[in-house]
């Protein structure tokens, strides 16, 4: 995992993805975000976009499987077309990256996202800086809160 990390692998195949045209599809986007989600956890997946209600409760405590590939799902959110749809979905998926951020799952989740070196990705300028810069985009408060979080537990543990 350190290699991948290292060399970017995610941020490039999400790159690839966009570049190849994937991304323009809502259909082939959706699918490949909850792709990018099942990395994190097979249990993470987006029903038409949204969170599925009947299992939200099911899912609160959640083991992240692979930390670092929630640089995929952040790097493939940033580069969906900004269509109203595409970006429900991108920040639907994105609130699924800080729910498992969120306080009650410092035992869990939290921790595995902080010590992936997550903070560390969020303000490299090869990586999300430019996105903590851009005031005006969509996902700007939420990248924010996501840096505040690991930072904090970062910091805190």
């Amino acid at each position: 995992l350190m290699y991948l990390r290292n060399y970017g692998f995610y941020i490039e195949f999400a790159n690839a993805m966009s570049e190849a045209g994937v991304l323009l599809d809502l259909l082939n986007a959706r699918a490949v975000i909850n792709m990018a989600l099942e990395i994190i956890h097979p249990k993470l997946v987006l029903i038409d976009g949204k969170r599925s209600n009947s299992e939200s409760k099911a899912q609160d405590n959640i083991n992240v499987h692979n930390a670092d590939a929630v640089r995929l799902v952040l790097g493939i959110v940033i580069r969906l077309p900004e269509s109203q749809s595409n970006v429900s979905l991108a920040k639907n998926a994105f609130d699924e990256i800080l729910r498992l951020c969120a306080n009650d799952m410092a035992g869990s989740s939290l921790t595995r996202l902080a010590s992936s070196g997550l903070c560390s990705s969020l303000t490299n300028p090869n990586e999300f800086s430019q996105m903590l810069e851009d005031r005006s985009h969509f996902l700007y408060s939420r990248f924010v809160l996501l840096l505040r979080r690991i930072a904090a537990f970062s910091m805190t543990y």
